[in-house]
């Protein structure tokens, strides 16, 4: 009995397999159409992702064949710059289409895990509208740039780099009634002739394949509704001259960071908005991709149950399409409506106030790219001042020293000094406007740099919290030194200071171990001798109300001898040759608001 079940089950397991009910490749062909969705098209992408224009998006989605590239550069041009690059969506053709750029103001743990393992930018772009208040907060710092669209970049090829020493000039837009070039004939020809693909649903429903037949059809339909409504976007677009700058502010060139120095740049004041960078776009794409998806796994769904002639004709189609198609992108020239705007250039000094805020908030965004790769790490700078609206206030008043008159003393030794910072302007951002400037110094010469903005005339009741004034005439910008001290990576230092005999100068730009942390502050007073100030352990925030010491060139030099504060300087001198650094990073930022 038993051998005989066993018998059964044996003959059952050789003569059944698993089918999907919904689904049969007995027709034969469908195996080979079916592979060809996974060959890979850069001109079934560069098309959906509108680099020819309207009348390339209408003939992106005609043929099934290549249909994942199409599903890709959807997908490459809805999601930020980070996500392509996390999922393996980037290509050449989005780098044409949209460009490459991550957000400078994003807390995105993407965004930065990205940034590192990509070379340097080759830009950073900023939105311009500095009169916007919306502009000025941390989600509009700017991006950092590693593609450029096809029609930015054939602009920055049309504008000569400043070497490093000449002093920079800003390209704009020359202001005459400019009129877009927009080749209307082309583009709405080519998109009415992409109603071909409905002699294709005409044949299959004469072989009653109706199913087939509609739903082979829906990606075409929804592209060329998308095309027809972009095209007449466009073509209003172009029926208004324009005559005032665009929205976006670049800086390009060899961008600088800590132990990379800066070489040539250009920067462009008003460069035009990538349309494909519009809300409109990113909802077409998102869209298009799970209308393709699911439309082609519908089809061959449904071509599973078709006859071989039947399959025959939709593979031929699908054949011919895809042979359109490649004409379609390479007989249409790449879309540059812009490509013969006229640029007029600027030196720095002749620009007007509001172009002036442009570039400072171009040095802004520089100076938080710069923080997010430094080697102290983006979590020593969050107190920094970033905002660009802020500067001319922070600075309007300015100084070399710290005046004594104005000191509040805490004690009768006269030793201990209470003061009220503003705002710290750090080192990213001085080694940025000096890039800007076309100043010599680097970024790792400008390392321990900074300016102080205190709060000056203000009395204390040291047993009460003060309220810290608002920007107005009490305000002081004043270049100081500045340097972190605590934990670096490496062998653990002895933590009890009486135990440890042993001096420690760590080189600057060490990294640290991202705790135990504190900024040490050196204020040079007009009595020749400093002010120090440092921020408890851990608390990096030097803002507010602060109780510093009075010491003079003898007592730092012995401060910093004994190799206790784990940083580079051994003597006053240091600090002296710093601050001479900050001097020069004040002045280029001065520089390019006066």
């Amino acid at each position: 009995m038993l051998s005989q079940f066993v018998a059964v089950a044996a003959e059952n397991s050789t003569s059944s397999h698993f089918e999907p009910p919904s689904l049969s490749f007995d027709n034969g062909l469908v195996e080979i159409s079916a592979l060809t969705t996974l060959i890979g098209s850069s001109a079934a992408a560069s098309l959906v992702l509108g680099s020819r224009g309207p009348a390339g998006l209408a003939w992106a989605a005609t043929s099934a064949f290549c249909v994942i590239a199409v599903v890709k550069g959807c997908l490459s041009g809805a999601i930020p710059g980070w996500l392509q690059e996390t999922i393996g969506v980037r290509s050449s053709a989005s780098d044409l289409a949209v460009g490459l750029q991550l957000d400078l103001g994003s807390n995105s743990y993407g965004a930065k895990r990205v940034r590192k393992t990509l070379d340097r930018p080759i830009a950073i772009q900023c939105q311009g509208d500095i009169g916007n208040e919306n502009s000025s907060s941390m989600k509009d710092l700017g991006s950092d740039v590693y593609a450029f669209d096809y029609s930015t970049s054939a602009m920055l090829n049309r504008v000569p780099e400043t070497e490093p020493g000449q002093l920079t000039r800003a390209f704009a837009y020359a202001r005459y009634n400019f009129v877009r070039k927009h080749s209307t004939g082309i583009q709405m020809g080519t998109i009415s002739l992409s109603f071909l693909k409905l002699t294709e649903s005409y044949i299959l429903w004469r072989n009653n394949s109706e199913m087939l037949a509609m739903v082979t059809s829906i990606p075409w339909f929804y592209f060329f509704v998308a095309a027809f409504v972009e095209e007449v976007i466009e073509l209003r677009r172009a029926a208004n001259p324009e005559t005032t700058l665009g929205p976006i502010d670049i800086l390009s060139g060899t961008v600088p960071a800590v132990g990379r120095p800066g070489s040539n740049r250009k920067i462009i004041i008003g460069a035009a908005q990538n349309p494909r960078h519009a809300l409109r776009w990113t909802i077409m794409w998102s869209i298009g991709a799970i209308i393709c998806t699911s439309s082609t796994l519908m089809t061959y769904l449904l071509l599973g149950k078709q006859s071989t002639e039947v399959v025959l004709v939709w593979v031929g189609f699908q054949a011919l399409w895809m042979v359109l198609r490649l004409l379609v992108h390479h007989l249409i020239e790449p879309d540059d409506p812009v490509e013969s705007r006229q640029l007029a250039d600027q030196s720095l000094s002749s620009l007007s106030p509001d172009m002036k805020m442009r570039v400072l908030k171009l040095a802004m965004a520089l100076s938080k790219y710069q923080a997010s790769i430094h080697p102290r790490g983006d979590y020593s700078y969050p107190y920094d001042c970033f905002t660009a609206s802020d500067i001319p206030a922070l600075i309007a008043q300015h100084s070399s020293v710290y005046p004594t008159d104005n000191l509040t003393f805490s004690d009768a030794s006269l030793a201990s000094i209470q003061t009220s910072i503003k705002a710290v302007i750090g080192d990213t951002t001085l080694s940025s406007a000096t890039w800007i400037s076309g100043s010599k110094p680097t970024p790792m010469d400008l390392y321990d740099s900074c300016v102080v903005v205190f709060n000056i005339g203000t009395k204390y009741n040291l047993s009460s919290d003060i309220s810290l004034p608002s920007y107005s005439s009490s305000v002081l910008a004043i270049p100081a030194v500045r340097v972190l001290s605590g934990k670096t990576v490496g062998p653990s230092l002895p933590t009890d200071p009486e135990k440890d005999t042993t001096i420690h100068f760590v080189p600057k730009g060490s990294s640290n171990a991202g705790f135990g942390l504190s900024w040490l502050y050196w204020i040079p007073l007009d009595s020749g001798d400093w002010l120090f100030v440092h921020t408890p352990e851990d608390s990096l925030d030097v803002r507010g109300r602060q109780v510093g010491r009075l010491m003079t060139d003898g007592e730092v030099t012995e401060q910093l001898s004994a190799g206790r504060l784990n940083i580079g300087f051994s003597h006053v001198d240091d600090v002296k040759a710093a601050l001479e650094m900050s001097k020069r990073g004040f002045m280029d930022i001065r520089r390019i608001l006066e």
